[in-house]
């Protein structure tokens, strides 16, 4: 039987009350805002999702209409049938105690356009079930086209520049694109059966691909719009994946968790996730968030293709150097790793390698997470900072097919002569121990390091030739025209094994030049060539030496 019910809107009161037509009261709320359950019944809460994260839903949505339907087949009920309306996509509704079906319909100018099904809720005298996260499904069947309408901001520099879709709730539809480069074609319309679709926007510049992704709702006749923008870095070489800036940066918006923001674990959203009470850093704001173990917080609504990206970086500040951290790329432990600081209320960078994190081939990024492990029994709130991923300026990679078909800037003091090309890269036979000419290099080139902090690059000496083990050498950078220009030089080093490559870091903070003076910042950003040179020649002859991968580090 088809129940007929009263329902009793509560002046102030967000939701809809259905009550059965049969009770002899009307229901009053409790005065703490909780519903209280009428002897012998229960009660569901509903909530329909109008806006969320990662999420696209149709213009004119909110003049939607829904109806909530619920049946069941027990015998033990007096209605099997009870119908309600939900007010601003909210009800809370009294049933019986029993098994249920509930259908939440939407409803647009008295067409239905969308529906939602909970099946076997279980509700027993005295329970309160709740429903906080509906999706409306769009109808799907012979419904008319609605639309997905898109606005993409692109960099002028952008190679590639693609829009995809795929419908998610129809297994045999097949992935579609569209190429946003040329006039007018990063604006369009695009017509769409009603459902739930994966749309992605990747951009590449500078062989570098970043992108975004959101579920698009798609509703017979309706359009569903989406407007993204994509910026180029200033820093080319640093990404900002997260600065939590509280004021236009990426971080702070008045609902958080619309911006794919999310918090777990102990304590609460304004307590454990606050910028309010954050820590400004290097011109930034720190989000903070409580010792408390299992506090986790992160963010789901970014893509960003890190493949030519060597590391993360981020700053932490911890109450105590006992406390555990974990941070997780992929929603996936194995892109994990965990560190604590080594002193307490103290700012340190921390860093890991993309192997480190776990990657072996591409690094695609689609969400992160911090979490503590273990708080370390320290009482007070913990800060962490600029997210960011890193990658080399490749000054020269020495193959035969890059930076050498340009040889005429390249210059050898050699025992040959000149430079050669073994084992596809650049060696010279360096005899004497003239740090200003003797060695081999590069000229007239243009490097601008201020934004890097070391040099690292790989050597190699061949036995085979005369050995250099015991030898010092030094690496140095050319300032300004070639000529008698300053050249600044980093501390010297040895090769201790031959047929060996060997890795070398040089702090670019301790280059100097012949009067001991440090770079400055004009010098760094004036860099126009680079030397390698023997600094001793302890091993009396003229050694053959190698040189591989030179580049700079943020």
């Amino acid at each position: 039987m088809k129940k007929i019910v009263t329902v009793l809107k509560i002046a102030g009161a967000c939701a809809v009350i259905v009550m059965m037509a049969a009770c002899s009261a009307a229901f009053q709320p409790a005065a703490s805002g909780e519903i209280p359950v009428p002897a012998g019944k229960g009660v569901i809460n509903l909530s329909v999702v109008t806006s969320a994260a990662r999420t696209i839903f149709p213009d004119g949505i909110e003049g939607f209409d829904y109806i909530a339907t619920f049946t069941t087949d027990s015998a033990d009920v007096v209605e099997d049938e009870v119908t309600a309306s939900l007010s601003g996509g909210k009800a809370a509704v009294v049933l019986e105690p029993a098994t249920w079906k509930i259908v939440i319909t939407a409803v647009l100018d008295g067409e239905d356009v969308g529906e939602a099904v909970i099946e076997n809720v279980a509700l027993g005298e005295g329970e309160v079930k709740k429903f906080n996260d509906i999706y409306i499904q769009p109808i799907r069947g012979d419904a008319e086209d609605g639309a997905l309408v898109y606005s993409v901001t692109i960099p002028e520099d952008a190679t590639d520049a693609k829009l995809y879709y795929i419908c998610e709730d129809d297994g045999s539809a097949t992935g579609e694109e569209i190429d946003l480069l040329g006039a007018d074609a990063n604006e369009g319309t695009v017509k769409l059966s009603p459902g739930a679709y994966l749309v992605r926007v990747l951009i590449t510049v500078d062989g570098i691909t970043a992108g975004k992704t959101e579920i698009v709702y798609i509703y017979t006749g309706l359009k569903s719009t989406l407007n993204w923008s994509f910026v180029i870095s200033n820093e080319p070489y640093r990404l900002v994946i997260e600065d939590f800036e509280t004021g236009g940066g990426n971080f702070w918006s008045e609902d958080s968790s619309a911006a794919g923001y999310w918090h777990g674990g102990s304590g609460e959203w304004d307590a454990g996730f606050s910028t309010g009470d954050g820590e400004a850093h290097n011109g930034v704001q720190g989000v903070w968030f409580n010792n408390a173990t299992d506090m986790s917080f992160g963010r789901t609504d970014i893509y960003y293709d890190l493949s030519n990206y060597t590391k993360i970086t981020f700053w932490v500040k911890a109450k105590s150097a006992d406390v555990v951290f974990a941070f997780r790329l992929n929603d996936d432990d194995d892109y994990k790793v965990e560190f604590s600081v080594d002193t307490a209320d103290t700012w340190e960078q921390k860093s890991f390698t993309m192997e480190e994190l776990g990657f072996t081939g591409d690094v695609i990024i689609e969400d992160w997470a911090f979490i503590v492990v273990n708080d370390g029994d320290a009482d007070g709130p913990n800060f962490i900072d600029y997210i960011c991923a890193e990658r080399p300026l490749i000054i020269d990679d020495f193959s035969l097919t890059g930076h050498l078909n340009d040889a005429d800037s390249y210059w050898a003091e050699s025992w040959w002569g000149d430079f050669a090309e073994r084992l596809d890269r650049l060696c010279a036979s360096l005899m004497g121990t003239d740090t200003g000419s003797a060695g081999i290099g590069r000229i007239d080139q243009e490097w601008d390091l201020t934004e890097f902090s070391t040099i690292t690059f790989s050597v190699f000496t061949d036995s085979e030739d005369n050995p250099a083990t015991g030898d010092k050498y030094k690496f140095g950078l050319d300032v300004g025209p070639d000529g008698d220009n300053p050249k600044f030089f980093g501390p010297s080093f040895t090769v201790e094994d031959e047929d060996v490559w060997a890795d070398i870091s040089l702090n670019l903070a301790e280059f100097k030049d012949g009067d001991g003076n440090l770079m400055t910042p004009a010098d760094l950003a004036n860099v126009t060539g680079w030397r390698l040179v023997r600094d001793t020649w302890d091993a009396g002859n003229a050694a053959c030496v190698y040189i591989s991968n030179l580049q700079a580090n943020p």
